[in-house]
């Protein structure tokens, strides 16, 4: 929730316990060295931390540069954390724990939260644009502004590790995370590390706010230092018992409740303000009016309680009801009911009495089992529960068409089969509240739709739109690997046998680059003037009917964002260069070398059981793969870029580059829908799609295959001494250019 500027006031007011605590070497080079037993197997430790995965998330993403951003840069610096914090000394357990769907309070906050994301960006491009600094520069826009995959692969990242680090548990919350983590705090005796300023309020050991820590490996023994506080700091300070702090942080503001909206109030607790005792700023003027207003009320309180014993619920019970007895009325009886409710709400929030969810009616079992296990994760569940999908903004020019119109047809289809995957064993009521399209008579089927509103960005504002998903009740989810393969390829417009025969990791990568074609020819945005005769037709096949000729560039408007062929062919090389850091690595190259030379000429049903069979790389968990096979790119340019000596290719290909993460989450979660996720380890490896992702390879080719084409490209930009695998490359490069455009 976030208590309106508490972080501020406690800073400047409250003295915090300033402590650190060893790490020992011996075990942090043991895990980085994949040795992941730990030793003392049966010795109970004191030490447990609660992390907040969001907030943790953002104190990485804060200090790697986000031009150009690389997420291997963002896994390394969590590796290393994690690493670190996992080897103090007395430590028990850590616990990174999630934020899940929205309640429709959040949901009001994160969309404020928005607008300040679409300002952050727009202020970002341009810092870019004008910035003389090169690469190595630091560039990190106001407010960051991650890709939902991001946070996918994050949180899938924690997952795998947590089967290999015994000392590490990873929780997603179904709704806000703070009342789960305080809950573990209690439960386990531990630390909470977040930025938010709830944790003042909770009853708990004690919190840390994540940006005090200071990690210095390089001192013997290395030492994470921080700050904690203990809640009675505050209680001191503004003399109330602590019964008192969540009705408190509610009067001064959070997501549940709004002082502003009720004058009455608000005007009692300003009467404070006349104390001559009072010199400190307006701010801090606020909590003491505060804390002298619950004082009023103390007395009679203590009278009225019936017991020391009193629970901390029935005491705070006891407390509101004097305070409404005590408050001056609002100017309607609708008002003063709201205002009872909310805070009431609000209060029970901060003492984990709406921690016990009841069933989540409208979700079902399947699609809950598949969340908790970081097989689905929240944009999706908001769509079943919420009614809302959020078309987060991310890095783009937003002088251009929104980079999320690129998928959404695609993201129609998502819903349709997310509700039927959801409708599978639950009657549709539980989903929806449909409306019949047309009545029932002999029998007829009914047609019934499901609507939802997409929130997406529109003139740099945040806007929304409904969307109506029809519901064919006719229809069945599918059941077996190969039934859900072949919806997955259809889906991507790629259900065709030279696609099929490609090593499953390749394939991946051909669906979503074709998909992204057939979109923008689609859309009439492709350009294929000067392209071969394959682009052609490629282009004749796909185009709109309503369309007659071919565009030309100079007919297209400023916002559309046109793809021209050099552009997509640099973002099919900047595919080839990220599998390097992956499935098509250096080190074992040999042996996808072997799967591409071996790739059947018929399919001769050649099933997606088959292939990963055939051509498997011992490439299951995305933890181990980083920590043990893959620790950073082998691939250098021989070139930073610089965006402002290409300014004029460097605005369209940004937005290019932004559609194409579309397509990629689209994907995934896609994966996640259709539960291949779930039903193959080998698909749950690459579902976060960050093999076929790197920004800089991208901007990079652009400049280079507009004025030299695309043959050795591999060889020209990259520094590297084995020419054999980078002619592999430029192999796999030619494969998968011919793959995209054939139409068998």
């Amino acid at each position: 929730m976030g208590v309106m500027k508490l972080n501020t006031f406690i800073t400047k007011n409250i003295k915090f316990e300033h402590s650190h605590w060893n790490i020992d070497k011996k075990e942090y080079y043991r895990l980085n060295n994949n040795k992941y037993t730990m030793d003392n197997k049966n010795k109970k430790n004191e030490l447990n931390l609660i992390i907040d995965a969001n907030s943790f998330f953002y104190y990485l993403a804060n200090k790697i540069n986000w031009f150009v951003f690389d997420n291997i840069s963002f896994f390394k610096l969590l590796k290393e954390y994690l690493f670190q914090l996992l080897s103090i000394n007395n430590l028990e357990k850590i616990f990174f724990v999630f934020d899940g769907m929205d309640t429709d309070i959040k949901k009001n906050t994160n969309l404020g939260r928005a607008d300040k994301r679409v300002k952050s960006i727009k202020k970002f491009y341009n810092k870019i644009v004008t910035s003389n600094k090169k690469k190595n520069g630091f560039l990190k826009p106001e407010k960051v502004c991650a890709t939902p995959l991001l946070k996918i692969a994050y949180a899938q990242y924690l997952f795998d590790a947590k089967y290999y680090l015994k000392k590490l548990d990873v929780r997603l919350s179904l709704f806000e995370a703070d009342s789960d983590i305080a809950y573990l705090a209690k439960k386990y005796n531990g630390y909470v590390i977040s930025n938010d300023s709830d944790f003042y309020i909770y009853d708990i050991p004690g919190y840390i706010n994540i940006e005090s820590l200071r990690f210095n490996f390089n001192k013997n023994p290395g030492e994470i230092f921080y700050k904690v506080y203990k809640n009675t700091a505050l209680t001191e300070y503004l003399g109330i018992p602590k019964e008192y702090l969540p009705v408190f942080a509610t009067l001064c503001g959070n997501d549940y409740f709004t002082p502003s909206k009720y004058s009455a109030l608000l005007r009692q607790i300003n009467h404070y303000n006349k104390s001559d005792d009072i010199k400190s700023n307006n701010e801090e003027n606020k909590y003491i009016r505060i804390s002298k207003f619950l004082l009023e009320i103390k007395e009679n309180v203590d009278k009225k309680c019936p017991s020391p014993d009193i629970s901390v619920e029935e005491k705070q019970k006891l407390i509101i009801s004097e305070l409404f007895k005590f408050k001056n009325k609002e100017k309607n009886e609708d008002l003063e009911k709201l205002c009872y409710t909310n805070l009431v709400n609000s209060v029970n929030e901060y003492n984990l009495t709406t921690l016990k969810y009841t069933d989540i009616k409208c979700i079902n079992k399947d699609i809950l089992h598949s969340y908790y296990n970081g097989k689905i994760y929240d944009l999706l569940l908001n769509v079943l529960y919420n009614h809302f999908y959020k078309c987060t903004q991310y890095f783009e020019n937003l002088n251009k068409e929104n980079c999320w119109l690129i998928t959404k047809k695609l993201r129609l289809e998502l819903y349709e089969l997310l509700l039927l995957r959801n409708n599978q064993g639950n009657k549709i009521s539980h989903t929806a509240t449909p409306t019949n399209k047309t009545q029932s008579n002999n029998n007829t089927i009914q047609k019934k739709e499901y609507s939802i509103l997409e929130y997406f960005t529109e003139n740099n504002k945040i806007v929304y739109k409904e969307i109506t998903i029809p519901i064919d009740s006719t229809k069945i989810f599918p059941t077996t690997l190969e039934e859900k393969f072949i919806i997955y390829l259809d889906t991507f417009h790629s259900n065709i046998d030279s696609v099929k025969k490609l090593p499953y990791y390749l394939m991946v990568g051909v669906i979503n680059l074709r998909f992204y074609l057939i979109e923008k020819i689609k859309n009439n945005s492709f350009v294929p003037e000067g392209s071969s005769d394959f682009y052609i037709q490629f282009y004749n096949t796909y185009k709109n009917n309503d369309e007659k000729n071919i565009p030309h560039e100079e007919n297209n408007s400023d916002a559309k964002t046109v793809l021209h062929t050099y552009e997509f062919e640099a973002l099919v090389a900047s595919c080839v260069a990220a599998l390097s850091f992956s499935y098509l690595h250096q080190s074992t190259y040999m042996k996808s070398k072997k799967h591409v030379e071996d790739i059947p000429k018929k399919l001769s049903n050649f099933s997606i059981e088959n292939n990963l069979k055939e051509n498997n790389m011992n490439y299951y968990n995305t933890f181990i793969a980083f920590a043990k096979h893959y620790h950073k790119r082998h691939l250098h340019l021989k070139k930073n870029i610089s965006p402002k000596n290409i300014i004029s290719q460097f605005d369209n290909s940004v937005q290019i580059y932004a559609e194409f993460i579309n397509v990629l989450l689209g994907n995934c979660q896609l994966l996640q829908i259709l539960k291949l996720t779930d039903a193959k380890k080998e698909i749950n490896s690459l579902f976060t799609m960050y093999h076929y992702s790197w920004e800089e390879a991208f901007y990079s080719m652009v400049n280079y295959i507009k004025k030299n084409g695309g043959e050795s490209i591999f060889n020209k930009l990259f520094k590297i001494k084995n020419k054999d695998y980078l002619n592999f490359l430029e192999k796999v490069y030619s494969l998968i250019l011919n793959t995209i455009l054939s139409l068998d």
